[in-house]
């Protein structure tokens, strides 16, 4: 579908950096990932169901909530045409496994 899709913009020229006007790399953040990897157990209802026992666990933070709003269209570009379905656990109580494997 349609939607509001980032355009790069062009520039007329290239930024005129004179010698220590440029961009520090010191003033860039190092954050930790947000994502974890998580190992669920043999038996767990997921794995069970058919999802790897391997998966990336990526806890909800106010600073994602951007990416996270185009979540499902970058999951559907990862897979392609099969089906996506989010589950927002917000208490943490339907998949205990991943709580217990995090």
């Amino acid at each position: 579908g349609g939607g509001d899709a980032a355009r790069p913009t062009k520039r007329s020229k290239p930024p005129n950096y004179s010698q220590g006007s440029a961009p520090r790399t010191s003033a860039l953040v190092a954050r930790p990932s947000p994502v974890t990897w998580i190992e669920l157990r043999e038996d767990a209802e997921l794995v069970n169901e058919g999802l790897p026992k391997l998966a990336p666990l990526l806890q909800y933070n106010s600073d994602l909530q951007q990416l996270l709003s185009q979540s499902q269209n970058i999951l559907y570009d990862l897979n392609g045409e099969q089906q996506v379905t989010l589950t927002h656990d917000t208490e943490g109580g339907m998949f205990p496994e991943v709580i217990e494997a995090a």
